[in-house]
C-alpha cells in the first residue's frame, strides 16, 4: 500500500465584513496484493498479484468552504466530498467480475452562532441532498450511507 496527500488551506479577509476560509484535500491510494494465494476471508477470497485491495477507495477529495463573520459571532458552511469506487472483494475494478461499491458524493452543511464568548449554538446538515449511497456490501448485505441528518446544539467553553 501506498499513496499520497494534498491538504491546502487558506483565508481570504474582506475588509469589514467577515472571512472565507477555503480547504481542499486530496488522498490517492494504492493497495495492490504482491503474491497469489486462497483465502477463507471472503473479502480476499482466491488473490491473484495485482489485484486491489478491497474497500479501499484510489481517490478521495474535499472541498471546504466556511464564512465567518469578522468577529467570529456567527458562521456558516459547506463540505463537498467525493469518494471513487471500491471494490468489495479483491479482484481488478472494471473486470466485471468484482461487485464495486459505486462512488460517493457528499455535501454537507454546518452554522454557528456565538451567543456570549463562552456559549455558542450550532447546527450540522449531513448529507444535505439526501443522496441515497452504499458504503459496504458487508457483513450480511448492502450497507447505507447516512441519510439527511439535521443536529443542533449548543457548546460552552470552561
Amino acid at each position: 500500500v501506498y499513496g499520497a496527500e494534498f491538504v491546502a488551506d487558506h483565508y481570504w479577509r474582506f475588509k469589514s465584513w467577515g472571512q472565507l476560509r477555503g480547504q481542499i484535500s486530496y488522498t490517492y491510494t494504492r493497495g495492490r496484493f504482491q503474491t497469489n494465494f486462497n483465502s477463507g476471508f471472503s473479502q480476499w477470497g482466491e488473490v491473484e498479484v495485482g489485484y486491489a485491495l478491497p474497500y479501499v477507495p484510489e481517490h478521495q477529495a474535499s472541498l471546504k468552504l466556511t464564512w465567518n463573520e469578522l468577529n467570529g459571532r456567527w458562521g456558516i458552511g459547506f463540505s463537498d466530498t467525493i469518494v471513487s469506487p471500491m471494490l468489495d472483494q479483491a479482484g481488478i475494478y472494471g473486470d466485471g467480475s468484482t461487485l464495486e461499491i459505486a462512488p460517493q458524493h457528499i455535501l454537507d452543511a454546518h452554522a454557528f452562532y456565538a451567543i456570549t464568548e463562552k456559549l455558542q449554538s450550532y447546527m450540522t446538515v449531513d448529507n444535505v441532498l439526501n443522496s441515497a449511497y452504499m458504503t459496504s456490501r458487508r457483513p450480511f448485505g448492502v450497507r447505507p450511507g447516512r441519510p439527511l441528518l439535521v443536529q443542533g446544539g449548543i457548546r460552552y467553553t470552561f
